[in-house]
């Protein structure tokens, strides 16, 4: 009896000796300071730092200056990143985060009163290594410098929304008019109806070299449940992709990934214009066939907004049981 007294009290002791994890940051924080290192020494020499004759000094000066126009909102389990009113977001996941797609480890000595951001060397610098280090302190509403970014951020952010609510306003008066051309049967059960300028042009991506995160789905090229099939408009830059992908009905998760993006122009059940997390106009329209368990996406992308609409009501004639006459792209 008294043994199993003893060890349930040694066992409660050493329960308590656990370290707990730091708190997360929370509330409000301003950049202090911005380091941006290289990886090759040369490039973060003296001589080397003249941003009109060398380019990586030129990405350092464009990083450093974020500090004056950058602020971070941390609550519970997520992170806002607000740059002069351009916006995203960032699930939390123990100590790293994601910003703007470069998976960053954060530290706090002080209880979340500084914040240490150091992030993953590739491609923080654009198409260049480099390490970008970041020191940030918490700000309340008597911060001069907070109260005067997020004035900017809350100007440029409105002038954002008019913008998207006057393309808003084009496609709610004008839809999505049928586009003619040629029904390509892509599977046994789904078609796809291209105008005859840009079905001439559709090719099979052939080998591994693509990779797209979309709606929770990771797609790549060179899996054997996947096809993509590109197409492109010869007279404009639109270009467009459609992804064959056989998963369960479960792992697309569209509504929480199309949430993510910078700005939502339309959306209905099954898709959507909007602009993605890097601000260029796309967009997507999906369907699920029940007996192929194989979700056709098609994904396009124009900064043209009657291509866009062009576009979206190609995305939109994604449909199962083509007729006979369809055309195969096999």
């Amino acid at each position: 009896m008294k043994r199993g007294v003893f060890l349930s009290v040694v066992i409660a002791l050493l329960a308590g000796c656990k370290e707990t994890p730091p708190p997360a940051p929370d509330g409000y924080y301003v950049i202090d300071d911005i380091t941006v290192t290289y990886d090759n020494p040369a490039d973060n020499a003296p001589e080397n730092s003249d941003p009109e004759k060398n380019v990586k000094a030129a990405i350092r000066d464009t990083m450093v200056s974020l500090k004056d126009t950058t602020f971070f909102w941390f609550e519970p389990g997520r992170v806002t990143v607000d740059n002069s009113g351009n916006r995203f977001d960032s699930d939390i996941h123990g100590d790293t985060f994601d910003l703007n797609n470069i998976q960053t480890t954060w530290t706090s000595p002080d209880s979340g009163q500084t914040v240490y951001l150091t992030t993953e060397k590739e491609g923080a610098c654009g198409f260049f290594n480099c390490t970008l280090k970041m020191t940030l302190s918490r700000a309340d509403h008597t911060s001069e410098k907070l109260a005067g970014m997020k004035a900017v951020s809350d100007v440029r952010a409105a002038s954002y929304e008019a913008y998207l609510e006057t393309q808003r306003q084009f496609y709610k008066e004008n839809g999505f008019p049928p586009v003619p051309g040629d029904t390509i049967r892509m599977t046994e059960n789904i078609s796809v109806t291209l105008p005859e300028k840009m079905a001439i042009d559709l090719k099979k991506q052939e080998g591994g070299d693509y990779v797209r995160d979309i709606g929770g789905l990771h797609i790549e090229s060179d899996d054997d449940n996947t096809e993509i099939y590109r197409f492109r408009d010869p007279l404009s830059d639109a270009e467009g992709i459609i992804h064959l992908v056989k998963v369960p009905k479960y792992r697309w998760r569209f509504d929480e990934w199309l949430n993510q993006q910078k700005g939502i122009i339309y959306q209905e059940e099954n898709g959507a214009i909007y602009y993605n997390r890097w601000g260029k106009p796309e967009c997507t329209y999906f369907r699920y066939d029940q007996k192929e368990r194989r979700y056709v996406i098609i994904v396009a992308e124009t900064a043209d907004q009657m291509m866009m609409q062009q576009m979206y009501s190609i995305a939109r004639s994604a449909g199962k049981n083509p007729p006979p006459e369809a055309k195969s792209n096999k």
